[in-house]
């Protein structure tokens, strides 16, 4: 089948729903379908690489827009939608063409779709209930180069020195990642530390008595070896919080934007790691909660082992797969 995926990103806007598109394309072309993306110049340097290795086709279109004819020239026989942006009388106008799919993450959405996706831990079906549902951690979209980093032998930890990964989203629009790396420096003196960030972040930590135990490293594909080396990881409660679930790495979770909260609330309930809500905090306040938090892992092995398991049987990986497989069904 021609399955089409549309979705935006930007150095504002984020890489999210463009990641989880290419990851639904690249299973979609695995299982011996025709799959093409169809986004936006997102202007994100490393996704454009990664998505040129990918050997995907794309479709160009301008961002924050849906109509049917984006898709005139591919002619598909499926359409998956990540967005928050489209109204639903656009959703409505191309699900009147083609059997459509629409992914949300704990929103109210009510356009007539066919499929409705939150492939979040939590997810739940809600209206409208004459769309069939997928919902639930079972469909959490993890890339392949991801599972990849998983032990299977269980997560390896190294408490006298451990390395800790900072990785505040693809484009940390809070401006984040400083604090948190000062806060890790701070509680564990003897860790290394590697963040995830641009030349700010690296032109601030420079300036800093901690440079010498941090590496700054630019956003891309080195990202799930990077998540996979750590024995720490303090990230953002987005999707590269299943990612890290998925690997199955200790972790302290930070809510930065109000569509986390309920993926917060999630983590909590389940007891995957500490969990901040860093919506509002001052940079002390932030940073005493990530010093506790990494505290509360490095103190704990048992905790650890708990939630670790907890994890990874939660986050299985074939999320990807099954949305394909239920999307192509009749």
């Amino acid at each position: 089948m021609r399955i089409a995926f549309r979705a935006d990103g930007s150095p504002t806007m984020g890489t999210g729903h463009v990641m989880r598109c290419v990851t639904l394309a690249a299973a979609a072309r695995e299982l011996g379908h025709d799959p093409m993306l169809v986004i936006n110049a997102t202007g994100v340097e490393w996704l454009e690489d990664y998505i040129s290795e990918t050997g995907l086709p794309v479709t160009r279109v301008n961002a924050n827009e849906l109509t049917v004819d984006q898709f005139a020239g591919f002619d598909p026989d499926r359409v998956l939608i990540d967005s928050y942006v489209y109204s639903d009388a656009a959703i409505e106008s191309v699900a009147k063409t083609v059997r459509t799919a629409v992914i949300v993450d704990f929103n109210t959405r009510t356009a007539a779709a066919a499929m409705y996706i939150d492939p979040n831990l939590g997810g739940i079906a809600r209206e409208p209930h004459t769309a069939e549902w997928l919902v639930g951690s079972d469909y959490a979209m993890i890339r392949p180069a991801i599972l990849e980093q998983r032990a299977d032998e269980g997560h390896r930890f190294d408490e006298q020195q451990p390395h800790v990964l900072v990785f505040v989203g693809g484009s940390d629009p809070l401006g984040l990642t400083t604090t948190v790396v000062r806060a890790v420096a701070t509680e564990v003196p003897g860790a290394t530390i590697t963040a995830v960030g641009g030349e700010s972040v690296r032109a601030e930590l420079d300036a800093d008595t901690i440079a010498d135990h941090v590496t700054v490293v630019s956003p891309g594909q080195q990202l799930p070896r990077l998540m996979g080396d750590a024995d720490v990881i303090v990230c953002a409660a987005g999707t590269s919080a299943w990612d890290v679930s998925a690997i199955g790495t200790p972790a302290v979770f930070l809510g930065i934007v109000d569509n986390q909260m309920v993926s917060v609330e999630q983590i909590r309930q389940h007891d995957l790691g500490p969990v901040i809500d860093a919506r509002g905090m001052s940079a002390e306040e932030l940073g005493s909660e990530v010093r506790a938090g990494v505290r509360e892992i490095l103190s704990d092995s048992q905790l650890r082992a708990e939630r670790v398991n907890r994890m990874t049987n939660l986050f299985d990986g074939r999320g990807a797969e099954r949305i394909v497989t239920a999307l192509c069904g009749d």
